[in-house]
């Protein structure tokens, strides 16, 4: 199964209701990857990372 052509994403992620900013190549591929494989976006992730409390451990000696 090959890659699907440029107007094959657009149409999907238009049918799905996505709202592409920037209408460029790179844009329209990597968002519909990220729907078909349920990706997340880098700052995504990294907002839902809970914060670890930075208290100093103890150390088995």
């Amino acid at each position: 199964m090959g890659k699907p052509t440029l107007s094959h994403m657009f149409a999907y992620l238009k049918r799905i209701g996505v709202k592409l900013k920037p209408l460029t190549k790179e844009g329209i591929e990597s968002e519909y990857f990220r729907r078909i494989y349920q990706v997340h976006s880098r700052d995504e992730v990294l907002q839902a990372i809970p914060v670890k409390s930075s208290h100093p451990t103890r150390r088995s000696r």
